[in-house]
């Protein structure tokens, strides 16, 4: 039996996407080895805690000290990384173990030389220059879960005209609290449309309506991939889920949230697989912009070439082919 441990975050503060490339791995590990022992190292909400559960694997809180962190680690075959919330030194440590380290990485910005394998699969990932001793680059290693490889297998030959159900999710953090304006925006652009927010229940009462469509609003859920299966597009943060989308032959658009995920979507954007909206942040001062790139992105024309360059882009198969690749 082998043992893998990941170290990742999720919660409020984080968001759900490292978790979530990190749990499609985990399971596509297990599809592959299905006696191996998985545990995953981090601060967890509700929701990805239950995913765990669910699985069959293990949830351990973090530690107080790095010391006892690799104490622990001792006794794994694997350790897999994803977490902004490291540094220089906490990389250097576990590099002096004798465990098979795999850092799956966005930007390069620390000194990965000695690590075992860097795993990059951002479209942008194959011109970055990692010098750790593997590299597995580029959407061919997306990690996405078997249901959302079903949904594009079902996507891939019925691309629909009509646009009847949107979904909004910014992430779980929607850090400049933009959901229900987006909703509100989309609710001037489009009629007789279903706008479906994924948001937390508490903030229900903070939206207003001039309800020239019906407004649903859904909770954070373990099974995201239940809802992009009934939605004809989807307004994204920016983050995982445009990757999910394009994956799933879903046309979509992103309203960045940070500065550093900004530059990696207008990348994706040129590449025809997401529609840039701009960033969160400005969206008070650029309602007028983001109505008239909303009526464009909803143009056939425009959904249409998303829908054609998800599907020709990535590959089915590309969550077995990064586990082939780190086993």
């Amino acid at each position: 039996m082998q043992n893998f441990l990941i170290r990742c975050d999720a919660n409020k503060n984080n968001g759900f996407g490292h978790f979530s490339r990190c749990l499609n791995l985990a399971r596509g590990i297990r599809h592959k080895l299905p006696k191996a022992r998985i545990v995953f190292l981090g601060d967890y909400d509700n929701v990805p805690t239950q995913l765990i559960e669910k699985y069959k694997m293990v949830k351990k809180a973090l530690f107080d000290s790095i010391n006892d962190e690799v104490n622990y680690s001792r006794d794994f075959d694997y350790f897999i990384l994803d977490s902004y919330y490291i540094d220089q030194n906490y990389i250097d440590r576990y590099c002096e173990e004798p465990i098979k380290f795999i850092k799956i990485d966005d930007f390069n910005n620390l000194n990965l030389e000695q690590v075992e394998v860097v795993v990059n699969f951002c479209l942008r990932g194959t011109s970055i220059k990692y010098r750790s001793k593997k590299q597995y680059l580029g959407v061919t290693y997306f990690p996405v879960s078997e249901e959302f490889k079903l949904l594009r297998l079902r996507n891939m030959n019925q691309f629909k005209d009509r646009v009847d159900k949107v979904l909004v999710f910014l992430g779980a953090a929607d850090k400049h609290n933009t959901s229900f304006k987006m909703v509100n925006l989309l609710d001037k652009v489009l009629n007789n449309a279903t706008i479906s927010l994924i948001t937390f229940q508490d903030q229900i009462q903070l939206h207003k309506s001039n309800y020239n469509n019906e407004i649903e609003y859904l909770p954070l859920s373990p099974d995201m991939g239940k809802y992009l299966e009934k939605t004809d597009v989807v307004i994204t943060g920016g983050g995982l889920t445009k990757y999910e989308c394009a994956y799933s032959c879903i046309p979509n658009a992103s309203l960045t949230q940070t500065v550093e995920q900004d530059e990696e979507v207008q990348t994706f954007a040129k590449a025809g697989l997401t529609y840039y909206l701009g960033m969160a942040v400005n969206l008070d001062l650029q309602k007028d912009k983001v109505v008239k790139k909303l009526k464009e992105f909803f143009s056939l024309n425009v959904r249409r070439s998303l829908f054609e360059n998800g599907k020709n882009k990535f590959t089915t198969e590309s969550t077995q082919t990064l586990v082939q690749a780190i086993l």
